[in-house]
């Protein structure tokens, strides 16, 4: 871990084969309501951004009682949400009921488009925009 709260790791650029440093910085959501991490074996919701200003979301969210339609899953920090003056992100992901919309907000709300029922999940993993350097 750097001073200025980033990692730094190696990966290999595929245009050109060298391996390259990259800084990737780390962050967490915070969650709404009902909602929080999955828990056991399962991976904690975690941000990550790397040095182009990409944001991709890991893990696996579980909501501990029932919510309604456009209600909020967690809410990202200043630097890990979509660019203002974009669209809001919309992403098809895996829940306990089959797939699921999410959306995510200029203003950083990670939306869950329809209801679910108490003690269901949704996976965030791979969800990915473009939030600026």
């Amino acid at each position: 871990y750097m001073p200025d709260g980033t990692t730094e790791i190696a990966r290999i650029d595929r245009t050109s084969g060298y391996v390259q440093n990259t800084r990737i910085r780390t962050g967490a959501v915070t969650f709404a309501g009902t909602w929080g991490d999955y828990g056991g074996t399962f991976k904690t919701v975690l941000l990550y951004k790397d040095s182009d200003g990409f944001v991709t979301i890991a893990g696996l969210a579980r909501n501990s009682g029932a919510h309604g339609a456009g209600a909020t899953i967690c809410t990202l920090p200043v630097g890990f949400r979509p660019q203002a003056g974009n669209n809001q992100e919309l992403f098809a992901q895996a829940s306990s009921a089959g797939a699921y919309r999410v959306d995510v907000t200029p203003a950083g709300n990670v939306v869950g488009v329809a209801a679910l029922g108490a003690l269901d999940f949704v996976t965030l993993s791979g969800m990915r925009w473009y939030a600026g350097f």
